[in-house]
């Protein structure tokens, strides 16, 4: 019998342990966080070279939970620490691929989510894999960079910004502003001294100016990014 390609494979690779799970749909089927001893991934030389190994876990895992990969119909994994990008989810290509095996912004696990999702994704046929919302997104207006010295900016990979969006009080009357909605950032900032919390606030209207246009209804288009080199990188409609 032939089995139904409805499955996504999710793929979070952390410092000691590779995070995977199956979902049906929105319905999860099973999580597993695969634990990595330190004795075996001091092993490895460099962080790029945990990928077979972890990658064998993963599919081991699959296997335990009596899920075939003809099932498997998409697999997305966390983004790595790559060029600064507009927040949404991209498929993974040759690029995008060297930039994590190099660790071009930092060395760390969640570069090895596209290169196992690639891996994996073309070993069981699909076409291509995909990455969401690395923790390298930047969609920072050009004010918030500004620190004092022409010569510095503030790094984005070490100040997160987590837009959350917040209901405003309705006024009594009906009015052309009763639907306004404000953001809420939440700015974690990194210095040699201190880590602080930054709250700011914005209207919708000038949060939605620097998020990125709704993608046509083709599957893939070109995306702006914070770099100003070309990149063959396609971001997608997000889920």
């Amino acid at each position: 019998m032939e089995l139904k390609k409805n499955k996504s494979l999710i793929i979070n690779p952390g410092a000691t342990s590779t995070k995977a799970s199956i979902f049906e749909g929105e319905t999860e089927i099973f999580t597993e966080n695969i634990k990595h001893p330190i004795e075996e991934i001091q092993q490895y030389k460099e962080v790029a070279d945990q990928f077979e190994y972890r990658k064998n876990a993963i599919l081991d895992m699959v296997k335990k939970h009596g899920v075939s990969t003809d099932e498997i119909a998409i697999v997305v994994g966390r983004g790595g620490l790559t060029r600064p990008c507009e927040s949404g989810t991209y498929r993974v290509d040759e690029l995008m691929l060297q930039e994590c095996r190099a660790g071009i912004q930092g060395k760390h696990a969640c570069n090895l989510g596209a290169i196992i999702s690639d891996s994996i994704a073309k070993e069981i046929g699909l076409e291509c894999a995909y990455i969401a919302d690395p923790g390298i997104v930047d969609e920072r207006p050009e004010y918030a960079k500004i620190t004092g010295h022409p010569e510095f900016d503030l790094d984005p990979t070490r100040e997160g910004v987590i837009w959350q969006p917040v209901k405003s009080a309705r006024p009594t009357k009906p009015s052309t502003s009763s639907s306004l909605t404000w953001a809420v950032a939440f700015r974690l900032v990194f210095t040699s001294t201190d880590v602080a919390l930054k709250l700011t606030a914005h209207s919708a209207a000038s949060v939605h100016s620097r998020l990125p246009a709704p993608a046509p209804s083709t599957p893939a288009s070109s995306s702006k990014f914070a770099s100003a080199e070309s990149t063959t990188w396609q971001r997608l409609r997000r889920w």
